[in-house]
């Protein structure tokens, strides 16, 4: 009988992400993630049984709508800058 290789394929990409994996996915340190969640940037997670779980699809899709280059940069509030 062949291995299944499905479920693990499926398994490597969850539909759900816990915080430091969703900042992970997007190649991104917690703070900042925390900031664009915050500025409306990323989207807000869901809650699922009291846990706090990004939707890996809404992830992307808003990572594709952020501008492109750093002429187009969308401001963060940062407070060290002040």
């Amino acid at each position: 009988m062949a291995p299944r290789t499905d479920a693990i394929r499926s398994y490597e990409a969850p539909l759900g992400l816990l915080k430091h994996a969703a900042a992970q996915y997007l190649s991104l340190p917690i703070h900042r993630f925390d900031e664009l969640v915050r500025s409306k940037l990323l989207p807000r997670p869901k809650l699922v049984a009291g846990r706090e779980i990004w939707d890996r699809e809404e992830l992307r899709l808003h990572f594709k709508s952020l501008p492109d280059n750093a002429e187009d940069q969308v401001s963060v509030d940062n407070t060290w800058d002040d």
